[in-house]
């Protein structure tokens, strides 16, 4: 379902797919070095990774039945419509999605993947608000990345439960209000004009558009004319 829904036959690679070989044995160790496909010892698939293969179309609600699969990688392809919220059932701890043409809005339901340690976004044509049920998601030891959309509103409270994050990213949105609340909680350890001299936070970075959104501790946009 995948392969048809993504326009398969495009694909820069085809790794197997359609093949008479395992699935589990598919692009081996072929995409930029890494797997496309992952399987536990049971044989089943744990992975999908197929960024930068010029997958073309939509992703398909079938991936919820994957239900050992942990780790979904579309990066850089050229995926559109809404994300199936049905994505949000599965148990992932890695989910990149970035870089395509994935329009609709950052659904609440993404608070479901209360596993995950990897969450990027960016760069599609999401829009509206970012919803606070974001904030369920305190596993999330790398990335949050939002950045490159058409986000408002302002920046959830409840972001202040990812003590565990390295970076947050929520730049080039229209976003507005104050992340000063995330400089107290999260402690950066180091933004525009700010260093924690005590390096007591993973968080290395956490960026805003910072001619919008008020924040002494954010390293990136700085006001112009600084």
């Amino acid at each position: 379902v995948l392969y048809y829904s993504t326009t398969g036959s495009k694909w820069r690679k085809q790794y197997d797919f359609l093949t008479n070989t395992n699935e589990c044995e598919w692009g081996v160790g072929a995409n930029n070095g890494f797997n496309v496909i992952d399987c536990n010892n049971d044989g089943f698939v744990t992975l999908i990774n197929l960024w930068q293969n010029q997958l073309v179309g939509v992703i398909p609600t079938e991936l919820v039945h994957l239900t050992n699969c942990t780790a979904l990688d579309f990066l850089t392809n050229r995926l559109s419509g809404e994300v199936p919220v049905e994505i949000t059932q599965m148990k992932l701890d890695y989910l990149n999605l970035g870089y395509n043409q994935l329009s609709g809005t950052v659904m609440p339901e993404y608070g479901n993947l209360v596993n995950v340690s990897y969450l990027m976004m960016d760069f599609n044509k999401l829009v509206g608000t970012i919803p606070p049920e974001l904030g369920k998601l305190t596993q999330l030891s790398g990335w949050l990345s939002l950045e490159g959309n058409s986000l408002t509103g302002t920046i959830p409270q409840s972001f202040v439960g990812f003590t565990n994050a390295t970076w947050i990213y929520l730049n080039q949105n229209d976003l507005t209000g104050s992340a000063e609340f995330l400089c107290d909680a999260l402690k950066p350890v180091e933004g525009y004009g700010y260093t924690n001299m005590n390096l007591t936070s993973p968080l290395l970075e956490l960026q805003v558009d910072r001619e919008k959104v008020n924040c002494t501790c954010c390293k990136c946009c700085p006001v112009k004319g600084n």
